[in-house]
């Protein structure tokens, strides 16, 4: 592979881990913005009394919200613990990502050094070949 080809997969590798870690910034907030939700109706859940007025359809009703209540707090909880597993999920994919990443990034650096010594090799050769040329001009002019 040559330099440009490792320039062009360290990018696309770096894109899929900032990717990664946008999606797991977005799980974080989704959790917060869930466990608020949850927080909410518990704290209605908290603040609803048994009335002091009423028949029994009033304590049946408010048993009913109740009930309603615990209902949505139970399937936020699970959808709480689904997000959690999905930024399991996440950092795992995050944590091959930077892998990928670093190891394209570990050849590029290797590639860019071969081609250093390559270069240097033939800035070597070139100057031996000037300083050769030189060296012959220089005993022709005084023969």
């Amino acid at each position: 592979m040559n330099l440009e080809s490792f320039k062009k997969l360290v990018k696309i590798k770096k894109q899929a881990m900032q990717r990664c870690e946008s999606d797991i910034a977005h799980n974080k907030s989704q959790i917060v913005s869930k466990q608020e939700q949850q927080h909410a109706l518990l704290v209605e859940l908290y603040g609803l009394s048994v009335p002091a007025e009423g028949g029994f359809n009033a304590f049946i009703q408010l048993n009913a919200l109740k009930k309603n209540y615990l209902y949505q707090i139970e399937r936020i909880g699970e959808e709480i613990s689904q997000l959690k597993e999905m930024g399991r999920h996440l950092k795992e994919l995050y944590k091959n990502a930077s892998i990928e990443y670093e190891k394209f990034k570990y050849l590029q650096t290797l590639e860019e050094q071969k081609k250093l010594k390559r270069l240097k090799k033939l800035e070597d050769q070139q100057m031996d070949s000037i300083g050769a040329e030189v060296f012959y001009q220089q005993r022709e002019n005084r023969a």
